[in-house]
């Protein structure tokens, strides 16, 4: 997974401990720079929750299942199978929650 590179953002209502998650620098924060950063951080999230969706998704089709030999006696392939499908849906339900917050904070 890649290393977020740190901005400094200017911030007060995202809570200092969410801000500095999402890989930024949290100093000198104001409201008015909130309406600014919002969306560019839904929109960050947003296509992170994809990537990781699609790589979850990936790994459906990972190599070593196709090769029997290779996977433990003990392993339930089927059981692999669908935890990793929920996984991805439920990536895919946040990735669009957080594009209907867009959506809602584009309507203020």
């Amino acid at each position: 997974m890649k290393k977020r590179k740190s901005k400094t953002v200017k911030r007060r209502s995202l809570s200092v401990a969410s801000a500095k998650s999402l890989g930024y620098e949290c100093e000198n924060m104001t409201a008015a720079d909130d309406l600014n950063d919002f969306k560019t951080i839904c929109l960050r999230l947003s296509k992170d929750i994809k990537q990781n969706a699609d790589e979850v998704s990936n790994l459906k089709t990972f190599p070593i299942f196709f090769y029997k030999e290779k996977v433990p006696d003990n392993a339930d392939i089927p059981e692999i199978v669908e935890n990793l499908t929920l996984a991805f849906r439920h990536l895919e339900d946040a990735g669009m929650r957080i594009n209907k917050a867009i959506q809602a904070f584009e309507e203020i």
